[in-house]
């Protein structure tokens, strides 16, 4: 029997947690209704899986006492769906994965989940304020990237550290992941200074985040 439409293939081990949180339910309706949202339908699909891969990476990460913090747009959203529960349907969206972690401690992890992993680029500086070493990860079956960083700078400062450091806790569907601290996501954003960027720091804002 085919797998029906907008239903996501979750661990075993997210299931069970989603189940007994009680979320279960309340997040395969939010994963369709993201899917089917009017506007940008393929697109949509890739932010619904990468809300999918947020919660299985966070449940692996936490079990496996993996250091890490979620950056970029998924972090802009758990920011903004702690205060807000219908953030997950205004918010642009996204069609990747972006954290701070040590790559040695989850090339595994990522393999097992089905990505396989570009050569990795050094030295890189972009509009994320990455430094050092990024490594792509591809899931082929969804067509979303992990891009995994090993240092971020905002301007001429190394904020790596304080990014572990004052990392937040934000539940999500009854997971806890791990993000920047608000002072620090700005910060970033404000350094990459894209026009989704300045969007975000707007949306942010208009929640009472800053």
């Amino acid at each position: 029997m085919n797998q029906p439409q907008y239903v996501p293939k979750l661990s075993k081990s997210l299931e069970d947690r989603l189940r007994k949180n009680k979320k279960l339910d309340m997040f395969l309706s939010d994963y369709k209704n993201i899917c089917t949202r009017n506007e940008h339908v393929p697109a949509n699909s890739k932010y619904a899986h990468c809300i999918h891969q947020l919660l299985e990476l966070s449940n692996a990460f936490e079990k496996q006492n993996t250091k890490y913090v979620i950056l970029g747009g998924l972090a802009v959203l758990a920011h903004a769906q702690d205060k807000n529960p219908l953030a997950l349907l205004e918010w642009r969206g996204t069609e990747d994965v972006d954290l701070l972690a040590d790559a040695e401690d989850i090339k595994v992890m990522l393999s097992g989940f089905g990505y396989r992993s570009e050569k990795a680029l050094h030295n890189v500086r972009d509009g994320d304020g990455i430094e050092g070493r990024l490594y792509n990860f591809v899931d082929s079956n969804y067509g979303v990237s992990i891009g995994l960083r090993e240092g971020v700078k905002i301007g001429k400062a190394r904020i790596t550290n304080g990014l572990y450091r004052d990392s937040q806790v934000i539940d999500f569907y009854g997971i806890p992941v791990k993000v920047p601290s608000i002072r620090h996501l700005i910060s970033m954003k404000r350094a990459a200074n894209r026009k989704k960027d300045r969007d975000d720091i707007t949306y942010l804002k208009s929640l009472g985040l800053r």
